[in-house]
């Protein structure tokens, strides 16, 4: 555990390089006689929208807390440099509902946000870097059952380029589509910053529960079928997460997705299953999601 500042060391020298050189490129450059700008502003943007249903609960906690899920994601680049250099911005709400005893159907649980700067840098052989921090939050509606979980994070991670969806479905339409085409992957490492070099009160940083300390993440997805705009792929995420009290917690979400994608915007219906060693208020344990997702 006492690698651990040398490693968030790192991370932090890793953004103030990613920003530093983005920030001295010349904001022109001359070819084929023409003035061409490299600084664009808000180049990109993706949206996520899903609803999800949640079945199977294990027992009477997972049965009350866990029905319905709605999450909506966004992320834009606020400007990229040579395309190449770009500083993204991404939003996340969570919004869960339960079921409880007085006869309320769709009963509001839970509401959690996240709120991320990042920093990405994408290398000539289709393979991207991020580093950034992660700000998350997980508050209970009309409860007072657990505390409010919150965490920082720097984080740093390495992706292919066909990682976001409409990269993957351009690599789709190829004359020739290999494996690795079809293979999408990233892989993570995070730090939740305590006490900041002791420059900050510990519990402005992060919430004393659920005490994580280092996370490691590792994404997949496989197109094993495409058909005009449709894409058929099977996907895996693995967390692993140390905590402070040296425990081993661990998350893997199994699932298969159908994509279809016309005039600009996708849908897509999915269904995962989770399987996981978390803090009960982090959970979903051997819950079994059927979604739909529109995207853009």
């Amino acid at each position: 555990m006492n690698a651990c500042p040398n490693l968030l060391t790192f991370v932090l020298l890793v953004q103030i390089i990613l920003f530093s050189t983005s920030i001295t490129i010349s904001a022109e450059v001359t070819g084929d006689d023409k003035k061409q700008s490299i600084l664009e502003i808000i180049p990109e943007y993706y949206l996520d929208i899903d609803v999800r249903w949640m079945a199977l609960p294990k027992n009477k906690y997972f049965w009350e807390r866990y029905f319905f899920e709605n999450n909506f994601t966004t992320e834009f680049a606020l400007f990229s440099v040579k395309k190449n250099f770009l500083t993204f911005f991404q939003f996340e709400e969570n919004s869960g509902m339960g079921r409880s005893f007085e006869g309320v159907v769709f009963d509001p649980r839970d509401i959690n946000y996240a709120v991320n700067p990042v920093l990405e840098y994408r290398l000539p052989f289709r393979i991207n870097i991020q580093t950034g921090l992660d700000h998350r939050c997980f508050h209970e509606i009309d409860r007072q059952e657990t505390p409010t979980v919150y965490w920082n994070k720097p984080f740093i991670s390495v992706f292919s380029a066909n990682t976001r969806t409409t990269e993957m479905r351009k690599q789709m339409t190829a004359s020739s589509i290999s494996v690795i085409d079809r293979l999408a992957w990233s892989a993570g490492w995070g730090h939740f910053i305590r006490s900041f070099y002791g420059l900050v009160d510990p519990i402005t940083m992060m919430s004393y529960d659920p005490g994580y300390y280092n996370d490691f993440i590792i994404k997949a997805r496989y197109v094993f079928y495409n058909y005009r705009s449709v894409l058929f792929s099977v996907n895996d995420l693995t967390w692993l997460c140390q905590s402070r009290n040296k425990h081993l917690y661990w998350s893997q979400v199994t699932g298969a997705d159908c994509d279809y994608r016309a005039k600009g915007f996708g849908a897509r219906i999915f269904v995962t299953y989770i399987r996981d060693y978390l803090p009960l208020r982090m959970s979903k344990d051997r819950l079994l999601q059927i979604g739909l997702s529109f995207y853009k």
